[in-house]
């Protein structure tokens, strides 16, 4: 299943934001695979990198069948001439802050707690695609991007804010993450209805941060139903992002 939280360009782009000034990403293969904690360190760090210091996390894990931790790092740089800091845990909402706390919350339809444990709201991207068209008949357009190899969130409603790239400004909005079971099945999608907006975006890449959850995915009896409440939705996005 797919499990990306960032997708590596978004990741890369980021640590550029902090201010590294370059991202090398180091192929997984059967060879890297196959080095003992040493063999890594002395011929990935040292002789090919030429690393004068490096920041791990407390249970960061590296070499053959993850035999090194932090602290094997921190000895083998004392020995080769480099320096080694180690993050200590951070915790959130009574769990460390890791990849699979933030994967359980954004599952579970806790984007607040994702939040807090990344320390901003977790961000969908892709591309708008064109889609059914359903939503402009029934007055709610909505961009829909495909989350692809991202982690999927809990299927649902969600208030949420809208970046189109090129644009410095977040436009608040109301989203479905689901397969739209009144209408039709199809393979999930993010569709998101930006407030006060009319303008076509096919073919932009945008970003969508997931703010609050409102409701799970429902199959409604009849379109006017579904219209009643996606006009109730919106209202109740646009309270929670006013606040």
């Amino acid at each position: 299943p797919p499990f990306r939280i960032l997708r590596p360009e978004r990741r890369n782009a980021l640590i550029l934001a902090a201010g590294a000034t370059h991202v090398f990403e180091l192929p997984f293969n059967g060879e890297m695979a196959a080095m003992t904690d040493e063999q890594f360190v002395r011929q990935v760090l040292v002789e090919g990198l030429g690393v004068s210091h490096i920041s791990v996390g407390f249970d960061f894990r590296f070499g053959r069948g993850r035999m090194g931790h932090a602290q094997r790092l921190a000895s083998l740089g004392r020995a080769l001439g480099f320096g080694v800091t180690i993050v200590e845990e951070v915790v959130g909402h009574g769990a460390k802050a890791s990849s699979t706390a933030i994967r359980q919350a954004l599952m579970a339809g806790e984007p607040e707690v994702a939040a807090e444990l990344l320390g901003s709201p977790w961000i969908a991207d892709g591309i708008v695609e064109p889609g059914e068209k359903n939503g402009r008949t029934f007055g709610f357009p909505t961009a829909n991007i495909s989350l692809g190899e991202l982690i999927h969130p809990k299927m649902g409603v969600y208030a949420v804010r809208l970046r189109i790239e090129g644009e410095s400004g977040w436009r608040d909005g109301v989203a479905n993450f689901g397969r739209t079971p009144t209408t039709g099945l199809r393979d999930p999608l993010l569709e998101t209805f930006i407030f006060d907006f009319d303008r076509e975006i096919y073919g932009q890449r945008v970003e969508v941060q997931l703010i609050a959850y409102q409701r799970p995915e429902l199959k409604f009896p009849s379109l006017d139903a579904m219209i009643e409440q996606m006009h109730k939705d919106a209202a109740e996005a646009r309270s929670i992002l006013s606040r």
